[in-house]
């Protein structure tokens, strides 16, 4: 029994799988020399172990049936049921559900009987686990919940630990926030009693998870970096593949797409090095989603699809429901709107079976952005009110956002200009509420705090102590002073514009507690006013800043001796006058040399837009306004309106639109999808 307990040793507590298979390898020989059969049966089931820790489980389903005959024989009923189990967490591990389910539930009866208590709760744990990648969320709570009373019972503090976020990961896809963050940090706590850095590395993760669904990203992302920092000293690749998602999937939120994909690519390769389906699925999803959001709908669909049939294959129902919803935003985005609404109520159908309340309201405000497209606003509008309730139950900002902005578009369609109005003031705020310059600065920050810590660590391997702990002084030093630098010169300048802006984004989040508690007409009459002004002022204060930034960056990309006659040419296109062939000319010269492809850009938008248009849009980008527009043109200021409203009956603009919020969206386009 040495060699088999050596065995059992490496494979299970040093994670030594080459010793684990030879010692099992040495003690079947022998067992099988002197005829010694519950020794033989350890051995198989002990070979069977370190080959499913190599992945190699053909081989250990070999090894472990082999096991499984011979205590059958002596009638160790004990070890059975646990061989059983073994089984089925190997087809568990090869994506094979039905299998799994189906030697989990043979293994009870003679587990039961033994009396093995800690078997017993194993098998209930891993029956959860598949009922929950399977979406069947109701009978995995009942699975765990047994499985966690038996460890506390037992006093098993690790298994706890275990369940606890288990627990947690089906109370996220039940859309329940606080019962998942609840049984997040039970594990946390109990991972920080037992010292165990992976599961104190996991629960970070999953803590992370839910300040990223419920909006807080930068919290999100600093539990993710605190979780690969972990898992990274302890090389444990399955948790370092969890983190690495997390932070992409913040990363996409934001809109860092190049970060986003570095990210979800290792994500992918650690997947494929484990020969995990479960996580080279997930990664195809958000790998699409990345591709979507650049408006590269091939690489994008190449991706969900690649998805979808990992999830086909595996049956991981809630894979597939994300997977056809993926495929659905796509088509939208196309504006093949026939195959988007098959997608999604593909998806729908899927999410109600398995009771997922976030994909449920995606679906919702998905169909409802495709009946606005087919002209159906009536029927649009149910949908997106019934993906509201459902954002708003979960606490999701982003769906929450995602409704109001498609609500706005629907009474917009339907003459309700009022409602739209509501709408879009409701939209605009819950959209700055997630992306706005705190949050992005505390990215930043967090970002650079974990790459800083990760080479600190590289080179104090490398170095003595002594003169390691000298370089870190200076590195900490020099790094300071240039993170001081950097932040004092920009703060010098941004730090008027953005307390302002958080004053007024913090104003507009108690707006919305105002408009959704206040039931009398005449407070909410003021909570709008309140807003409406807000709403003004932070596009004024935006306008001037993106006009200055712009204006900046272009002059530090020349050479001192540039800088001066690009500054005299912004003073002389403001003050010149806009009069003779000859000034236009002079005009568009200095114009052409500040923004090169405005006009390019315009002119590909709509063909048909005349010269006086054009020379309006380009007086609208150097900041003039009307009465300043007027004089340059030599026209009056009611000429100058009724060119702007041709302007926009041609560029399509809507009711709500100025002149520099037009050209706003002119030149930052993106494809939201949703």
């Amino acid at each position: 029994m040495t060699l088999n307990r050596l065995s059992e040793y490496a494979g299970w507590r040093i994670n030594e799988n080459d010793d684990c298979i030879d010692y099992a390898q040495k003690g079947l020989a022998l067992a099988q020399k002197i005829g010694f059969k519950e020794g033989m049966a350890r051995s198989y089931n002990n070979l069977g172990n370190g080959q499913s820790q190599k992945l190699e489980r053909e081989s250990a389903l070999e090894s472990y049936f082999a096991a499984l005959k011979i205590f059958k024989e002596t009638g160790n009923k004990q070890w059975v049921g646990r061989v059983y189990a073994n089984i089925a967490i190997t087809y568990s591990d090869m994506s094979n559900y039905p299998q799994a389910i189906k030697y989990f539930e043979t293994a009870i009866k003679p587990v039961t009987e033994a009396g093995d208590q800690f078997g017993l709760a194993g098998i209930y744990s891993g029956i959860g686990q598949i009922n929950k990648l399977q979406g069947n969320f109701t009978e995995s709570l009942k699975n765990d919940s047994i499985a966690i009373n038996l460890y506390k019972n037992m006093g098993n503090k690790k298994e706890v630990v275990r369940v606890y976020q288990n627990i947690g990961e089906v109370y996220i896809y039940q859309g329940n926030t606080t019962k998942a963050l609840e049984n997040y940090k039970n594990s946390l706590e109990t991972a920080k009693e037992l010292n165990d850095k992976h599961y104190i590395a996991n629960a970070l993760t999953l803590i992370g998870d839910v300040y990223g669904y419920l909006g807080n990203y930068p919290e999100a992302l600093n539990e993710f970096y605190k979780s690969l920092k972990i898992s990274e000293e302890i090389n444990d690749k399955k948790s370092i593949g969890f983190s690495r998602l997390k932070i992409g999937q913040v990363y996409l939120t934001q809109g860092n797409f190049s970060a986003a994909l570095k990210n979800l690519n290792i994500y992918l390769n650690i997947g494929k090095e484990l020969k995990s389906k479960e996580v080279i699925l997930f990664a195809h999803r958000m790998i699409a989603d990345a591709y979507k959001q650049q408006n590269d709908f091939p690489n994008a669909l190449k991706n969900y699809s690649a998805a979808l049939k990992v999830a086909e294959e595996i049956g991981n129902q809630s894979g597939i429901a994300y997977s056809n919803m993926g495929i659905g935003t796509v088509y939208y985005a196309q504006s093949d709107f026939t195959s988007s609404l098959k997608y999604y109520f593909d998806a729908l159908k899927i999410f109600e079976t398995i009771g997922d309340k976030g994909g449920i309201a995606s679906c919702d405000n998905g169909i409802g952005a495709v009946y606005i497209e087919l002209n159906q606003a009536e029927e649009a509008k149910k949908w997106l009110q019934e993906g509201l309730l459902l954002h708003k139950e979960t606490g999701a900002k982003d769906g929450m956002r995602d409704a109001y902005k498609y609500l706005s578009k629907a009474d917009s369609a339907l003459g309700n200009f009022k409602k739209a109005y509501e709408n879009h003031k409701m939209f605009t705020v819950y959209k700055d509420s997630l992306i706005n310059e705190e949050n992005t600065r505390k990215l930043t920050e967090t970002t650079m705090q974990y790459e800083f810590d990760k080479k600190e660590a590289e080179t104090k391997a490398m170095r003595e102590k002594e003169k390691e702990k000298m370089k870190l002084r200076y590195g900490i030093a020099i790094s300071a002073i240039f993170v001081i630098a950097l932040t004092g010169f920009l703060l010098l300048y941004f730090t008027r514009m953005k307390k302002k802006k958080e004053k007024q984004i913090f104003f507009a989040n108690r707006q919305i507690m105002e408009l959704e508690k206040e039931k009398v007409e005449a407070e909410l009459r003021q909570a709008r006013k309140d807003v409406e002004q807000f709403l003004t002022k932070i596009n004024e204060k935006n306008q001037l800043i993106n006009r200055i930034v712009t204006e900046l960056q272009q002059l530090q990309e020349f050479h001192d001796d540039k800088k001066t006659e690009l500054a005299r040419t912004l003073t002389e296109l403001r003050n010149t006058s806009i009069l003779t062939d000859e000034d236009w000319s002079h005009f568009l010269s200095g114009f052409d040399k500040l923004y090169p492809e405005f006009i390019l850009k315009i002119r590909e938008m709509q063909p048909k837009i005349t010269a006086s248009e054009l020379r309006f849009l380009m007086l609208v980008k150097i900041g003039l306004s009307t009465k300043r527009m007027a004089d340059t043109l030599g026209v009056s200021p009611n000429s100058v309106r009724v060119t702007w409203r041709r302007v926009k009956d041609k560029l399509n603009a809507s009711e709500d639109d100025t002149p520099q919020s037009l050209l706003n969206k002119i030149e930052k386009v993106t494809i939201e999808v949703y």
